[in-house]
């Protein structure tokens, strides 16, 4: 139960922003995100977990989107 209370949102968080530092894409890591949760649905959890996928991808979109604005706004200060 904690995993999926910290550990996953975390790493999901984590994972956007990296993500995003890495291709520049806001879309690629939280697709990645909600690839590997729907496979993880369905062979390790049961459909339960399906609100929590939705969750994840929504949290790995929103640190994908705060690492764009914050790299937007640092390179506009230089």
């Amino acid at each position: 139960m904690g995993l999926l209370i910290y550990a996953f949102p975390l790493l999901s968080i984590m994972l956007g922003g990296l993500g995003y530092l890495i291709s520049r894409n806001v879309y690629l890591t939280p697709g990645a995100v909600l690839t590997v949760s729907l496979i993880a649905t369905y062979t390790v959890f049961n459909s339960s977990f399906l609100m929590w996928v939705v969750i994840y991808t929504i949290f790995s979109y929103i640190a994908g989107l705060a690492i764009k604005t914050l790299v937007s706004t640092r390179k506009q200060e230089s």
